[in-house]
């Protein structure tokens, strides 16, 4: 209700596996920076930031909430890791040092926070707005819920933003864009957030671009994306290792 809305589910058929929801008026924000890339995101990125930050403040309720972990992410690494090892023994080793690595740090981190409601596939095809400078956003496709680090919502918009967007935005813009959703929903400079907070993001960036890869590779024909997403995830984990506070990596 309001301005920070959901999408209203119907029903769930089995057969499919999949739920069906009521129609939501408007556009993803996905299809407004690609048909008109020189349009100010920003407010709608404010309200974005909101909208998610308002979900990590609900009340989780007494539900027997599933808990979010990256090693049970689907496919598992358990197969994907093989499956690459299969196809590119070497690509299949790189893969393996970083969900490793990746799940160390989960790990470690996994003290460091409260769990909450999280959205778990934040990203621009899921927002559905009127127009960019809306005061009401809804979300779609509510099946990833779960409880978990915060920061999975923040990494993973910032990395899903930055993969479907990159072919239609500056470089330059696009950073900035990054910058000002953290700083939104944080409500401070980049510079004056934790760095508790920042490496958790990148971390959850790196776990994204790992995840699109893999699904990339179960595709087939789109590869020449794949080893691009991988070296970006590395990344992301060495701005951690490097302790430095940035979420941008280009």
């Amino acid at each position: 209700r309001g301005d920070f809305q959901v999408t209203k589910p119907l029903f769930y058929l089995e057969e499919q596996k999949a739920f069906f929801y009521e129609a939501s008026e408007g556009r993803s924000l996905f299809n407004f920076f690609t048909q008109n890339p020189n349009q100010d995101l920003k407010p709608v990125f404010k309200i974005a930031s909101e909208w998610i930050k308002k979900l990590h403040n609900l009340n989780k309720g007494n539900y027997n909430w599933f808990i979010f972990k990256t090693y049970n992410m689907v496919p598992e690494p358990e197969r994907f890791i093989v499956d690459f090892m299969a196809d590119n023994k070497k690509q299949g080793k790189f893969i393996k040092k970083l969900v490793s690595d990746i799940i160390k740090l989960e790990e470690k981190y996994i003290q460091n926070f409260e769990q909450v409601l999280i959205y778990g596939d934040y990203h621009p095809e899921n927002i559905i707005i009127k127009d960019l400078n809306t005061n009401t956003l809804k979300m779609i496709d509510l099946t990833d819920i779960c409880l978990g680090d915060p920061m999975i919502d923040l990494g993973t918009f910032l990395q899903q933003f930055d993969f479907m967007g990159h072919n239609f935005i500056p470089r330059k813009k696009m950073n900035i864009y990054k910058e000002y959703f953290i700083e939104a929903y944080f409500q401070k400079n980049i510079k004056n957030i934790d760095f508790k907070y920042i490496n958790r993001i990148n971390l959850y960036q790196s776990w994204t671009a790992l995840r699109t890869a893999v699904f990339l590779f179960y595709m087939k024909e789109v590869e020449n994306y794949i080893f691009d997403l991988l070296e970006d995830s590395n990344k992301y984990l060495q701005l951690i290792k490097d302790n430095k506070k940035e979420i941008n990596i280009y």
